[in-house]
């Protein structure tokens, strides 16, 4: 956005899930920026001040823009990206990769040890990201579907996610057999999400629109019926959640 020196801010572009880098054009009719709706290959994009994006440069790299000099020449950072997952199992004596992709991040271990699920981020995971399942024996992955992944049920069945398209909503993936299928519609953004012990309830936090983020409890075997578990939250809810439920 761009503020005037009245203090009137102005909205010029939005929806990326990483901006890193702008920087005025010469002339000063475009703000060049770095920046992608999906994954972490940020490309350089200009808006001017109506509005109006295009696209300046795409390389198969994250870039960052520092600066655009006077005469026009760009200051650019080509950026490497890369998360792994390592772990040691069942006496392993050293840490076995169980990486996939170019952004693998852990989400959940079933409690056997036996089966990790974790979610692709970065290009391979594409704009609305992956959620695999992966033996910690290094066998290979399984891909389930889109989302961001959250958690293994209690008997190891299903997966939970959450989707990237607003209002982000609850999806489960089965691990083994049977269909997807979200499991809310409705004008929350949920944001992450959790199994109760006994697998047939989930316990979520997200914000509905104007409001503070809350915790919802959810009976997935009575529908949508949610109910406000707390009051709003004076501050930000992470994905760490212990309370007790009456």
């Amino acid at each position: 956005m761009v503020v005037d020196l009245a203090g009137s801010a102005q909205t010029l572009s939005g929806g990326w899930v990483s901006v890193d880098g702008l920087a005025w054009s010469p002339v000063g009719d475009e703000i060049w920026f770095t920046a992608t709706k999906g994954g972490l290959g940020r490309a350089i994009h200009a808006v001017n001040l109506s509005g109006q994006l295009r696209m300046i440069a795409r390389v198969p790299a994250p870039l960052t823009l520092h600066d655009i000099s006077p005469d026009g020449r760009v200051l650019l950072q080509r950026v490497s990206y890369r998360s792994e997952v390592k772990g040691s199992f069942n006496g392993d004596p050293q840490d076995r990769e169980l990486s996939w992709f170019d952004a693998s991040l852990p989400a959940d271990l079933s409690p056997d040890g036996h089966t990790l699920l974790f979610g692709e981020y970065g290009e391979a995971g594409g704009s609305s990201y992956m959620v695999f399942v992966r033996g910690t024996d290094g066998s290979p992955a399984v891909r389930l579907g889109e989302g961001t992944a959250q958690t293994l049920s209690p008997d190891g069945n299903w997966a939970l996610c959450v989707t990237h398209s607003p209002p982000e909503q609850i999806s489960l993936l089965p691990t083994k057999t049977g269909q997807p299928r979200t499991i809310t519609h409705d004008n929350i953004d949920h944001f992450t999400v959790s199994w109760l012990p006994d697998g047939k309830k989930i316990i979520f936090a997200g914000s509905e629109p104007g409001r503070a983020p809350r915790l919802w409890l959810q009976d997935l075997e009575g529908g949508n019926q949610n109910r406000s578990v707390r009051k709003e939250a004076p501050y930000p809810l992470f994905s760490c959640l212990v309370m007790e439920l009456r």
